[in-house]
């Protein structure tokens, strides 16, 4: 998997499982159930160091643009964001997310 661009969207990950949610948004299933299914179906990857977070960006992103942010889910992204300026800046991991405990 990878990324393509500086956009939420341009990261294979993070495309596939925005796809999977609107996928079963639009079968019907509420935001808790389509997020439970997609922690199964990703379970492996959540607990990648890098791949992980970006499963959360990608529900986030999803349930904010159906109009249902879970606050659980918001606050994982929160956590994860750290990642995401890794990834648009450019900047070391290590240094990124030295910066952000610093800075609490």
């Amino acid at each position: 998997m990878g990324a393509w661009g500086t956009g939420i969207l341009s990261d294979d990950t993070v495309r596939d499982v925005y796809s999977d949610y609107l996928d079963l948004f639009n079968r019907g299933n509420a935001p808790a159930v389509i997020r439970q299914k997609l922690l199964e179906r990703y379970k492996e990857s959540l607990e990648d160091s890098d791949d992980g977070p970006l499963i959360w960006v990608g529900i986030a992103k999803a349930q904010w643009d159906c109009a249902q942010l879970e606050p659980k889910c918001f606050q994982k992204f929160a956590k994860s964001f750290w990642v995401v300026l890794v990834w648009i800046v450019g900047l070391n991991r290590e240094s990124a997310y030295c910066s952000v405990e610093r800075s609490h």
